[in-house]
């Protein structure tokens, strides 16, 4: 067992990934409070706030609290709203690269949905109550540890 030098927490597993959030929860703490708050009104900003307010609303509301009692997650969603809408809202060239960015996310889910076969994923979770489709598909894409055959989910980061 080892001690994280960043929390002081005793580390059990995955001590790179633990790192790694440690790493970027104190680089959003620092940071955040830096952003000015901007006001979306371009449509790459609406959409993405859209996006990102769904986020949070899904996993303030829907998903089991001990996921999130530190507030990290939401504190993460949080500062990627206010980065990016902020930087939507004042750099043509970077709204620009992510409307493509989101055109590409929809052309990918897309050819995704087309590949995914409901049924032979289906077999793959037995045990699971029936999913209608689109609960089956984010549960395929998502590939949450406990769905999968291989439980280990997180690999060490290459130094």
């Amino acid at each position: 067992m080892t001690e994280c030098p960043i929390c002081k927490r005793r580390i059990e597993d995955y001590p790179t990934l633990h790192y790694a959030k440690c790493i970027i929860n104190k680089f959003v703490q620092l940071y955040e409070p830096t952003i000015p708050k901007a006001k979306p009104s371009k449509n790459v900003s609406k959409i993405l706030q859209k996006i990102m307010e769904d986020l949070k609303h899904q996993a303030n509301t829907k998903l089991p609290k001990e996921f999130y009692e530190d507030g990290n997650f939401i504190r993460l969603l949080d500062f990627v709203e206010k980065t990016l809408i902020f930087i939507s809202e004042n750099d043509g060239h970077y709204r620009a690269w992510l409307a493509w960015l989101l055109i590409k996310i929809q052309t990918e889910l897309n050819a995704q949905a087309v590949q995914f076969n409901p049924e032979k994923y289906h077999k793959k979770i037995h045990g699971r109550l029936p999913l209608d489709p689109p609960l089956l598909f984010y549960d395929y894409l998502a590939q949450h540890p406990s769905y999968k055959e291989e439980k280990n989910d997180h690999k060490p980061i290459p130094k």
